[in-house]
């Protein structure tokens, strides 16, 4: 009876009041669709939850992590939440012939190899920091998964550090092998048996060690094959094999490269203008024996650390000049090209003859039209501003350089340069002492009693300074503060040590890692004065030689290079503040 009468309304809605019921349809669906729009534009982010910051977690592996007398050729580590690897790279100790294959699988990851492992050995799968959980990008740290085809697990540990010996800087991604056998040519010939890499601080860490004594090395490896084979390799080694046991202390290692196994090389050669060419060597250079053909020999040499710049002093008056370098390593053959504007190079070592061409666009000397020289100016720390910049400062106690970019008749800087003293009142016009020398200068010292928070300018007219080609300079003008001591700091270093060994050299550096100042040390307090504001670090060269600079190694001489020892901390200069410090040598 109930159901009769429900659809007897129904049809009676649907009969007389169809428009109306459609109406009201209609409306309840805009309300309803309102309803729901005005709630989806109201969410907001939920609150009071912390932020995820725990790494994921190993929860099981196949096998179990240590698992003993292992035979298969893969496992599985199962993770309590999703996970991403940075990079899919595992280090794997002892090392597989070929490398193994990482896969993802959600909250797991898969790891397989086709190589047949050795007996009764440990083996460990460094992933280092690269398993992240996919939401936060949380790190897994230094995670290890160990097992063995033995009945145990080796359990010792054995850790240091490599340093640059060049420097004295950490040095990360490096790799570090232990060999059980005691031959030179391991490194050259044989992968090692137990291998680490080092971390942004330096320092490094096997694990699962079996006791014994060991072959260590430090190689930084270019090609990625384990083995010293590469001229550019830097490699560090111990003096001895080490013993590894439950007390045995850490070591440092000094990297060093090879370079007395390097020959002189001449490595490029640049164009800078018309008149001069940069010389680049894979070392140090002191001069460059050539000699011209055709007779001429009117040229210039600057040398600085491995580069040397040549300067034509006369118009070349032919289509081509060759120069021949010659020298007890070094044999090459160069030309310049002087209307197609570029340098044939030829080597000729060996009996084997490469031909290198450097196209270079620039204007040739005492031609109309040409590039007129520029004038650089620079305190003795060693910076040096273009004329380009107008205002710049001369620390206090420090003399002021004229560097060019070509070498400058002296006598000619003598009878023209003018400095103009600011006093803040009234002008003067100076003519300070230059120093004496070789008739053409590329750097000269200005020498005057400058005053504390005083302007200086120098003003240059046009084609007033003339250099070796006697080219004109351009018109120019540098303004400068000379700052006041005020402005700077000062560090007394006391050196304590019982070392009977003489040959100390100590140097200052800078934030950004250049040498401040180097010193021997005298067994006396060092002062560094007038030092600008800011972060130094110190370093100690212990120069066996005594010839007062670092020197490499040699792995196959069995010779180990100087090392560099470095103060603790960083040393903070406040201005007007003297920082006195102590280090202890051990």
């Amino acid at each position: 009876m109930g159901e009769g009468k429900k659809e007897f309304l129904v049809f009676i809605l649907e009969k007389s009041n169809y428009n109306i019921f459609k109406k009201i349809q209609f409306a309840i669906c805009n309300l309803t669709f309102a309803i729901l729009l005005a709630s989806c534009a109201n969410i907001v982010a939920p609150t009071g939850g912390a932020k995820d910051t725990a790494p994921p977690k190993m929860i099981s592996s196949s096998p179990k992590k240590g698992a003993v007398n292992f035979t298969d050729k893969n496992f599985r580590v199962n993770f309590n939440e999703f996970i991403k690897l940075k990079d899919k790279e595992v280090l794997v100790s002892p090392p597989l012939k070929t490398a193994p294959k990482v896969k993802l699988r959600g909250k797991a990851i898969l790891v397989s190899w086709k190589d047949t492992l050795k007996e009764n050995t440990t083996y460990t799968f460094v992933f280092g920091d690269n398993i992240q959980d996919i939401t936060e990008g949380n790190t897994l740290n230094n995670f290890q998964f160990v097992f063995s085809t033995g009945s145990v697990i080796d359990s010792l540990t054995y850790s240091g550090k490599v340093l640059d010996a060049a420097t004295g800087n950490a040095l990360e991604n490096v790799s570090v092998m232990l060999y059980k056998e005691n031959s030179d040519s391991m490194p050259s010939k044989q992968k090692p048996y137990y291998l680490a890499k080092t971390n942004k601080d330096g320092t490094f860490e096997f694990n699962y060690l079996k006791e014994g004594k060991y072959k260590i090395f430090a190689l930084k490896d270019e090609n990625y094959d384990l083995l010293y084979n590469l001229p550019n390799e830097k490699i560090a080694f111990s003096d001895s094999l080490i013993s590894i046991s439950k007390n045995t202390l850490p070591i440092t290692l000094q990297l060093f490269e090879n370079f007395q196994n390097k020959k002189q090389q001449l490595k490029a050669i640049k164009r800078l203008d018309g008149i001069s060419y940069l010389f680049l060597f894979n070392k140090k250079i002191k001069s460059l024996p050539c000699t011209a053909e055709k007779g001429f020999n009117d040229f210039v040499q600057i040398a600085k650390n491995d580069s040397l710049q040549l300067f034509l002093t006369k118009k070349v008056n032919f289509d081509s000049l060759q120069l021949h370098i010659i020298s007890d390593d070094l044999d090459t053959i160069f030309k310049i090209e002087t209307k197609a504007d570029s340098i044939i190079w030829r080597r000729t070592r060996l009996n084997v003859m490469a031909n290198f061409q450097i196209k270079n666009s620039a204007v040739k000397p005492n031609e109309s039209g040409r590039k007129q020289n520029s004038m650089l100016i620079a305190s003795s720390n060693s910076s040096t501003k273009t004329i380009s910049k107008f205002s710049d400062e001369l620390n206090f106690n420090k003399p002021m350089f004229l560097i060019f970019n070509h070498p400058i008749a002296i006598e000619n800087l003598k009878t023209n340069f003018v400095l103009i003293e600011d006093t803040g009142k009234f002008k003067t016009t100076i003519k300070p002492e230059i120093n004496n020398g070789a008739a053409f200068q590329q750097k000269t010292k200005i020498n005057y009693n400058f005053k504390e928070d005083h302007l200086y300018e120098i003003v240059g007219r046009k084609n007033q300074f003339t250099d070796v080609a006697n080219i004109s300079s351009d018109s120019f003008h540098i303004s400068f503060v000379y700052k006041a001591q005020r402005h700077f700091g000062n560090i007394l270093l006391a050196i304590k040590t019982d070392s009977t060994q003489q040959n100390l050299m100590v140097e200052l550096l800078s934030s950004d890692g250049s040498t401040v100042s180097r010193e021997r040390f005298s067994g006396k307090k060092i002062a560094w004065d007038f030092l600008p504001a800011g972060q130094y670090n110190i370093r100690l060269l212990v120069d066996k030689n005594g010839n007062g600079f670092w020197d490499t190694g040699n792995y196959f001489l069995h010779q180990q290079p100087e090392s560099y020892l470095r103060y603790t901390n960083d040393v903070l200069v406040k201005p007007n503040w003297d920082t006195e410090l102590e280090w202890k040598l051990k």
